[in-house]
């Protein structure tokens, strides 16, 4: 068909349909820890997830540089070296930034706790602990979205949505 034939309308589709599903997913991650969870328990997850939120944002224009820089150099001679480099550079800076922030969150683990009024200064370490994988993901799907691997990243947030899901069980 001739929708199948338009790479744009093909991948638009596949983008769009992955982003449905993981807005989907994160829904109904929200709708369980409301169910699972105390009012008390669930504002503290609220507010653990706003500061990851917040921590997450400068990532997300991060991400947009790299979807650009990566896409223009993708199909050019010595494409997957320069695409390599890229990578590389972010990561590397990427992993010193996460480094500071856990840093940062180990030292201030009780303060913030107090202030978000948390009973133990756990979460605040686990949250701390997590931005080394949200932060490299950011790198790495920015990569790959820049490299018009559309169900790759689609079905990286998919996993990453389940895995969110499957944690909330366990817990």
């Amino acid at each position: 068909s001739r929708f199948a034939r338009n790479r744009f309308l093909t991948n638009s589709f596949i983008f769009f349909t992955g982003s449905f599903l993981v807005g989907l997913g994160s829904y109904f991650f929200h709708f369980l820890m409301a169910r699972l969870l105390t009012i008390e328990d669930y504002g503290e997850v609220q507010s653990l997830i706003a500061i990851l939120g917040f921590f997450t944002i400068p990532l997300a224009a991060l991400s947009t540089v790299l979807v650009r820089d990566v896409a223009r150099f993708n199909g050019s001679d010595q494409s997957l070296q320069k695409i390599w480099g890229i990578l590389s550079y972010f990561t590397g800076k990427v992993l010193v930034l996460s480094a500071v922030v856990v840093a940062l969150f180990l030292l201030m683990s009780r303060p913030i706790a107090a202030f978000l009024n948390l009973n133990s200064v756990w979460p605040v370490v686990i949250l701390g602990f997590s931005f080394f994988p949200v932060f490299l993901s950011s790198v790495n799907k920015g990569v790959i979205q820049g490299l018009e691997k559309f169900k790759s990243i689609s079905l990286i947030s998919l996993v990453e949505v389940f895995f969110k899901i499957s944690v909330a069980f366990l817990l």
